[in-house]
């Protein structure tokens, strides 16, 4: 879990909403970005990396994420899902995809 949340908010900007523990160990943790962005993430490891999410965002909103991406040196990819979009892997090689086919 401690990789994942180092991911979502210290590289991606978002905030912890709540996280659910046992002992002394989270498990779920529910994230959020803005209004309307909200992402739980669990410590369930045969699930891992099999999730994939696409958000959209209007081109301005898009070209400021990459230029923040870039700023706090994410890495990134590009790929084709029957449209042009960038790849975000997050820590458990689960897949954020922003289409990009209006920035062209």
């Amino acid at each position: 879990m401690e990789p994942s949340l180092h991911f979502y908010i210290d590289l991606l900007g978002f905030n912890k909403d709540w996280s659910y523990t046992e002992g002394l160990r989270e498990i779920v943790a529910q994230v959020h970005r803005g209004s309307g962005c909200e992402l739980i993430l669990s410590e369930e490891s045969k699930r891992a990396g099999e999730s994939r999410v696409f958000i959209s965002l209007e081109a301005e909103d898009l070209a400021g994420l990459q230029k923040e991406l870039k700023r706090k040196d994410v890495p990134v990819s590009y790929s084709w899902w029957g449209y042009d979009v960038l790849v975000l892997k997050d820590p458990d090689g689960n897949e954020i995809l922003f289409p990009i086919e209006q920035m062209k």
